[in-house]
């Protein structure tokens, strides 16, 4: 039986202090999109060294900067990889944010197929004010400011199978009942 464990932790274990969270790879040179296809650029190899040299480097940086930062070398030694995460997109942080507003919704019997602007934009900035909070602080602001609008419309509309727009703004959320498609 093998068993794999995953540690998260918000140290830098890169040796460069600029990466940290969800990015790309060294190796990656750049990411762009044209009509919502991706398009990747790899550098180059370096002459000389092969990917699994580069790995067991990049993992031996890693391991001594685990050290550094306070950890015993024997707990360091019994790590078999460091995985190094970087920064969302903060068109990845909106889309999540309105997956979150969507499931809030549902929770409360709401289906919703519009957000207005204002609402994400002031959703967005409540959510991610000062860089004090993450992703995983959506919800709660999610919460904070339209749950009474969605307990009042889950209410109101039954089971019925309506579906809502959001609009208005934060101080004050509307949600319309979104017009039948032909």
């Amino acid at each position: 039986m093998c068993q794999i464990f995953f540690f998260t932790s918000n140290y830098d274990l890169s040796g460069n202090s600029h990466k940290i969270g969800f990015s790309m790879p060294d190796e990656i040179e750049k990411i762009s999109s044209k009509d919502n296809a991706i398009t990747i650029q790899y550098q180059k190899n370096k002459p000389g060294i092969a990917l699994t040299q580069s790995i067991y480097a990049q993992n031996e940086r890693a391991r001594q900067a685990f050290i550094g930062s306070g950890h015993l070398p024997e707990v360091a030694s019994r790590i078999g990889s460091f995985v190094e995460f970087k920064p969302l997109s903060d068109n990845a942080k909106i889309r999540i944010l309105a997956k979150q507003i969507v499931e809030s919704g549902f929770e409360y019997g709401v289906r919703l197929t519009y957000i207005a602007p204002r609402i994400m934009q002031e959703l967005a900035s409540a959510a991610v004010a000062e860089n004090s909070l993450t992703v995983r602080s959506f919800r709660p602001v999610i919460e904070g400011y339209l749950a009474e609008a969605f307990a009042a419309t889950g209410a109101l509309s039954g089971a019925d199978e309506e579906a809502y727009q959001l609009e208005g703004t934060l101080a004050k959320p509307v949600l319309k009942k979104a017009e039948k498609q032909a």
